[in-house]
């Protein structure tokens, strides 16, 4: 997989993705359970479900995919009932905490059968290949004390907010937090910059909202120093005395937006829920990509030279993605 991050961080990707379509099913199925809310929750459940089919299939994970599919397939044939019998709801909700650990690595054995006996007769069972072996995941870690969906929470968007006036700082995290997002407050870049410099990836703020003008460090060399650790962080800069060479040389280096002070609430919000969007939609295309690359790059199936026309279009399409960061640089 030359060029592209190694087959550990894709299924991390995988682990991540796959949380947080199970973690929207609970909530979802109880919807499934009244008639007034059958359909919005049906279709949140099969989102989900079919989302995990196709992305084990891609990693050959046939237990997960087998697992889906057998609930994808019940989810059909009771897609025209009013509601879901409690018993019914009872089986996913239960088929759910078995693919979280799935999904954790853990070895996992779950009888697949309709329990409300459904085309193949009252109490038959109707068991698949893969549900009747206990099973290590390929190329995931089993995990001992598996972390119950119940107990695990979706990984939230994280913006740090970076002003040395503390009253202002405390007006934009008041502001910004009716976004579902957590939000960091920092007195100092340098202080935000060693708080990055502590952490993964996985753990880096979507967007970060800063003021231009700061001791110690100033929001330029702030975001020279952000882009050079993580160039897709979205970077806002505010400013209370904005001069045209600091904006230009913001854009140009890769800042998201500029807002000048006072910033009304309606503009920030604006601001950071465009850039919030512009990192999710950027993000999710990367993965997107990279788990097409991953499956094709292990399918043994289709015309080899088609197969490495496709590998060539998605390196190109990845590159063009990184290339579009630097182009405004380019123009200046």
């Amino acid at each position: 997989m030359s060029g592209f991050e190694d087959a550990d961080e894709l299924l991390e990707d995988f682990r991540e993705e796959s949380r947080g379509a199970l973690e929207s099913c609970e909530s979802a199925l109880l919807l499934t359970e009244r008639e007034a809310t059958f359909q919005e929750g049906y279709a949140e459940v099969f989102r989900a479900f079919h989302s995990i089919k196709g992305l084990s299939s891609m990693f050959g994970l046939d237990q997960i995919q087998a697992h889906f599919h057998h609930l994808e397939s019940l989810l059909v044939r009771y897609k025209d009932q009013p509601r879901f019998d409690g018993e019914l709801v009872d089986y996913f909700l239960s088929a759910v905490d078995a693919a979280y650990k799935m999904v954790e690595g853990s070895s996992v054995v779950f009888d697949l059968y309709d329990p409300l006996g459904g085309e193949e007769g009252a109490g038959k069972q109707e068991k698949t290949q893969s549900d009747q072996v206990e099973e290590e995941i390929p190329n995931l870690s089993v995990k001992e004390d598996v972390i119950s969906i119940g107990e695990k929470q979706k990984r939230r968007d994280i913006i740090y907010v970076v002003d040395d006036e503390e009253d202002l700082l405390e007006i934009y995290c008041e502001i910004l937090a009716e976004l579902d997002c957590d939000i960091v407050p920092f007195g100092s870049a340098k202080e935000a910059m060693n708080c990055l410099d502590c952490t993964t990836a996985i753990d880096h703020p979507s967007v970060i909202l800063s003021d231009l003008q700061m001791p110690e460090m100033s929001g330029t060399v702030f975001l020279e120093q952000v882009k050079a650790m993580n160039s897709e962080i979205p970077f806002i800069f505010l400013s209370g005395y904005l001069d045209r060479e600091s904006a230009d040389f913001g854009l140009a280096n890769g800042a998201h937006g500029v807002l000048t002070k006072p910033v009304n609430d309606v503009e920030l919000l604006f601001a950071v829920s465009s850039a919030l969007a512009f990192y999710r939609s950027q993000r999710l295309v990367r993965k997107s990509l990279k788990f097409l690359f991953c499956f094709l790059s292990q399918s043994d199936s289709g015309h080899l030279d088609d197969k490495k026309v496709l590998e060539n279009e998605i390196k190109a399409l990845m590159n063009e993605m990184d290339n579009i960061k630097n182009r405004s640089k380019k123009a200046a």
